[in-house]
């Protein structure tokens, strides 16, 4: 869960950097700014990508500035979802329990998958385009983690779960293989 996952990145990125431990505060921002791509978080991604450019290129004077900016960014991110579980559900559908229309879902799911069968980072686009279907359903999970996959460059781990989620949604692959 986003959420979980995220609460305090900022302390312990600078609890890494304060141990000196580099390494660590760079995976982290790496890692982040792959699940904000994933999510379509723009701000969130532009300034983790700045910070891992920054950590990349060992620019220590920037460090300060641009860990304040993704705090920033990412405490924005956080307020949306929060708000987004919250107001969810005034048209009926509580959060993660909306009904998924498979039809509509089926033409992105198959692209979803010719992407990730090419390793293609093209795949964030096309997880954008199901975002709100997938995180209003029961299978909010599913989006979560095969984000994660991508963004972390696990192709084949996110071409199994997306096959696992087809199945269970109703979407039958044919000869796409």
């Amino acid at each position: 869960d986003f959420l979980q996952e995220n609460n305090g990145f900022v302390d312990k990125i600078r609890q890494s950097l304060k141990k000196r431990d580099k390494d660590t505060a760079h995976r982290m921002a790496h890692t982040l700014k792959g699940v904000a791509g994933a999510i379509g978080a723009s701000d969130l991604y532009l300034s983790t990508r700045e910070l891992d450019e920054a950590f990349k290129n060992a620019e220590q004077e920037t460090y300060r500035e641009l860990i304040r900016k993704v705090e920033t960014d990412l405490s924005t991110v956080i307020t949306a979802i929060e708000q987004f579980f919250s107001t969810a559900g005034h048209d009926g559908d509580t959060p993660q329990t909306a009904e998924i229309d498979a039809e509509k879902l089926k033409p992105l799911l198959l692209e979803l998958r010719k992407l990730l069968r090419a390793g293609d980072l093209d795949a964030e686009g096309v997880m954008k385009s199901i975002e709100k279907d997938m995180l209003r359903s029961k299978y909010a999970d599913y989006y979560t983690r095969l984000g994660k996959h991508i963004s972390n460059y696990r192709f084949d781990e996110a071409e199994k779960l997306l096959l696992e989620l087809g199945y269970k949604i109703g979407v039958e692959w044919g000869d796409e293989k």
